[in-house]
């Protein structure tokens, strides 16, 4: 039997925006600002303060961050409390999250039917021209087909809002308004009642979005 000879050798990629054995949101400097939006006569129609961005980041990037991709309500907090985001690293991490993680929730549940998601670290204004005014967090989406058809999709983003509605809610309390018997159809596409939403990927989602559409035929 002739022997093959295995080549070793291939391409060597320098790292780049991340460091050895450093966490990528511990690369930049933070600042604590307060967002506020304020009528005419003056009266407060929201404020955050305490909001966490890169110490760089201009006073406008703070206030769309707090006022628009903020969550508002059903963040876990350190006191195990429930509660909003306070902090870009949070969003950032939410967007790559994983089933049963407490950041996981629905912006990623639904990106998943086009997409994998993975967290690849940060990246510094440098990099940009022109330097913009802020530093990112880079997240990688590695594209693949869509689990099914348009009419799936919807029913399926509407189980997802449902599960995430309310956190910690048993799935048969969540998609009850959806289903007449909630819990005979979670068991028919495959899924424990008792699961709660956020312990869900989107390929279960799936499956209760297609019973979804197979129990309103009947109807």
């Amino acid at each position: 039997m002739s022997q093959q000879t295995v080549n070793t050798k291939g391409l060597n990629f320098s790292r780049m925006n991340t460091a050895d054995g450093v966490s990528p949101y511990d690369q930049f400097k933070y600042d604590y600002r307060t967002s506020v939006i304020k009528k005419p006569d003056g009266s407060i129609v929201f404020e955050m303060k305490n909001v966490e961005v890169p110490e760089g980041w201009s006073q406008v990037a703070t206030d769309i961050l707090a006022q628009k991709y903020f969550r508002k309500a059903g963040v876990p907090q350190a006191d195990g409390s429930l509660g909003s985001e306070t902090s870009v690293k949070q969003v950032a991490h939410r967007l790559a999250a994983k089933p049963n993680n407490k950041e996981y929730g629905s912006p990623t549940a639904k990106a998943n039917w086009w997409a994998d998601l993975e967290l690849s670290g940060s990246v510094g204004r440098s990099v940009f021209w022109p330097v913009p005014n802020v530093d990112s967090s880079l997240v990688s989406f590695v594209r693949h087909e869509p689990l099914g058809d348009e009419d799936q999709r919807v029913a399926t983003f509407s189980v997802i809002d449902k599960a995430f509605a309310k956190r910690r809610k048993m799935m048969r309390s969540a998609v009850g308004e959806l289903f007449d018997d909630a819990e005979g159809n979670l068991i028919a596409a495959g899924v424990d009642p008792t699961i709660r939403g956020e312990a869900l990927a989107i390929a279960q989602f799936f499956q209760i979005g297609k019973q979804l559409i197979k129990d309103n035929s009947t109807k």
